[in-house]
């Protein structure tokens, strides 16, 4: 009997994990029950994942940071933060004087009123995407009528300085916002349904370049699988481990401002942090001009600092779910890359090392004019900026005594673009 129930067992394993394997690789005899497949088959991982957070937009004051901000040295900028308020028991995002060490301004998002739009539209979202406790806003912007561009799952839209939604496009985008060299925005999305050939890209997450004007109209949507695919660069997508269905996982899309010897206005750095990749793409001509895979990896924020280089944070981590990660080094990288000797440099590593910078995934640094360093560690909720001699100030929106709020993706102004 015992012999019977183990063999039992064992042939409800086989045929188990031969479900998984046909689902995964984009079989269809199980109909509807495929998904239920892939779902117990990914619980284990799933609860270690969910238990690695208390909360969408928590997480531990590892600093124990007791106030908002504390200053060094004097600064005569403004910061733009997305974060959960306290007060508003929401996501907001505030403009900060770094004179006054003061929040002169607060955007409220209206998330009835979001929600009503993309119903009007027909657009069932996801509950949780505008409950007041898991609400988020990745990289907002300002424009020069003092209102702000927002985004996310559930749409674009700009508010005007009471919060009111100016307009609204429907649609899904995510990650950095940018403006380009004539006064339009590029940001990410996804392409539904996708165009590609499922049979070889099942289930694949189809991430998407998107440009769209001052008014909220989309003028130019891509597959970014898409263009590596037409530039010869297939084997990103397949030939680099295991299948991945979020192959690309864009985190920012940068345009070229000024002509340099490497790179024209128009064109765009393109981050691609599931293949630990960064490329310069021309839209113009559909051409990628320049790739390159590490040293960094799983990277986030590429910018040009001049005509030569290009900086970007190399998270510098190993994934192994969507919210587990091992660093390599215990702190993040600095990566700077130059054009014309083709060498990659980490000159401000030291203060990485020295102020433990590890946000495990997101992040923002930016190269100031001076050599300082605007570092957002999202994660953690710290923004700060720092340089050889040590931090400058520190902003983190504080929760209570334990926690603070994760920051969506922080701006610097030297002076406000009004």
């Amino acid at each position: 009997m015992l012999i019977l129930i183990i063999l039992s067992i064992s042939v409800l394993f086989l045929l188990f994990g031969w479900a998984v394997w046909h689902q995964s690789n984009g079989g269809n005899r199980l109909g509807k029950y495929g998904k239920y497949v892939i779902d117990i088959a990914t619980l284990p991982n799933a609860l270690l994942e969910n238990a690695e957070t208390k909360s969408p937009v928590w997480e531990t004051n590892k600093t124990k940071q007791t106030t908002h901000f504390v200053s060094n040295s004097p600064d005569s900028g403004y910061l733009l933060i997305p974060a959960y308020d306290k007060t508003y028991k929401q996501f907001v995002v505030k403009l900060f004087s770094l004179t006054s060490q003061k929040t002169i301004h607060t955007w409220i998002p209206d998330l009835q009123a979001i929600a009503k739009l993309n119903k009007t539209k027909g657009i069932q979202l996801e509950e949780e995407l505008l409950q007041p406790i898991s609400f988020k806003t990745q990289h907002p912007i300002l424009t020069s009528d003092t209102g702000l561009i927002i985004k996310g799952e559930y749409g674009l839209m700009k508010l005007d300085k009471q919060s009111k939604i100016v307009w609204f496009t429907k649609g899904s985008y995510h990650h950095s916002t940018e403006q380009d060299y004539e006064g339009k925005y590029w940001t990410a999305g996804f392409i539904k349904p996708t165009a590609l050939d499922t049979n070889l890209f099942p289930g694949i997450k189809d991430d998407a370049i998107v440009q769209f004007e001052a008014q909220g109209s989309v003028l130019f949507k891509k597959s970014i699988a898409s263009i590596l695919i037409e530039n010869g660069a297939i084997y990103l997508l397949t030939g680099i481990g295991l299948y991945e269905p979020d192959a690309i996982h864009v985190n920012d899309i940068q345009p070229v401002l000024h002509n340099t010897n490497y790179a024209q206005q128009g064109d765009l750095f393109i981050n691609i942090r599931n293949r630990s990749t960064v490329i310069l793409y021309s839209p113009a001509t559909n051409k990628i001009k320049w790739m390159q895979t590490g040293p960094w990896s799983n990277e986030h924020d590429v910018s040009l600092i001049d005509s030569n280089r290009v900086g970007l944070l190399g998270n510098d981590v190993i994934r192994h779910g969507k919210k587990r990660f091992n660093f390599i080094r215990g702190y993040n990288s600095f990566y700077i890359y130059n054009f014309a000797t083709k060498q990659v440099d980490t000159p401000y590593n030291h203060i990485m090392r020295q102020q433990m910078i590890a946000t495990k995934s997101e992040g923002r640094i930016a190269l100031l004019k001076n050599g300082d360093l605007l570092i957002e560690e999202s994660n953690y909720g710290r923004l700060m900026r720092v340089n050889d001699k040590g931090i400058v100030w520190c902003y983190m929106e504080i929760i209570d005594d334990k926690s603070v709020s994760i920051l969506g993706w922080s701006r610097y102004y030297e002076r406000l673009p009004l």
